[in-house]
């Protein structure tokens, strides 16, 4: 709830006076939050507080980009996207990005590197997005561990990902929004000599 502007035009800041989770899963949580109004009567709002998700783009000698690749029952096709899971509680999204990157993908944290936060739908979306490049060797790649969680891998040269063939197979805005973001990662890649983990 925001700020609002009372009769004799003073600012109130709204106080929560107690929230009660009413509904919890994954993907969101609602919550029953109760306000107290400038007259002293008590307000009950719901708020919907959505989990972050986090994206980890494994770039492999600075030339290839791995994408997961899935057959999609609504399009009735192929799609691709990039890697990604939701933040789980007492997790920071670089910790999100580290858990990613090892149980999706079987790698342990190897340049991982913060890229961007963009969200789904900027109108009408509160869902954001984390976005990670995981700069990994062939080695690295060849090395990785077997993991549960298996994926269908679609290993791609990152300068046709812009091509008409590969657009049309990225059915998600918010992934389509993530592409600019990294190829220009990918074009200052060679300028960058060290790596700050956050």
């Amino acid at each position: 709830m925001h700020a609002l502007k009372t009769a004799n035009n003073s600012v109130w800041e709204p106080k929560t006076i107690r929230q009660i989770e009413i509904f919890s899963d994954k993907k969101e949580k609602l919550v029953l939050e109760s306000f107290r109004l400038p007259n002293g009567e008590e307000v009950d709002t719901i708020v919907s507080y959505v989990t972050p998700y986090v994206v980890v783009i494994p770039i492999i000698d600075k030339k290839r980009i791995m994408l997961r690749e899935r057959y999609a029952m609504g399009v009735r096709s192929t799609v691709y996207s990039f890697i990604s899971g939701f933040m789980e509680k007492n997790e920071n999204i670089y910790d999100t990005a580290k858990r990613i990157l090892l149980n999706k993908i079987g790698l342990k944290n190897k340049n991982l590197i913060y890229l961007t936060s963009i969200y789904e739908n900027a109108n009408t979306s509160r869902n954001p997005y984390h976005v990670f490049i995981a700069d990994i060797t062939s080695q690295d790649f060849e090395n990785k561990r077997i993991i549960k969680y298996q994926i269908n891998e679609k290993i791609l040269d990152i300068n046709t990902l812009l091509s008409d063939t590969i657009l049309d197979k990225f059915k998600s805005s918010a992934t389509i929004g993530i592409i600019p973001f990294v190829l220009n990662y990918y074009q200052n890649m060679r300028k960058i000599t060290n790596y700050t983990l956050i």
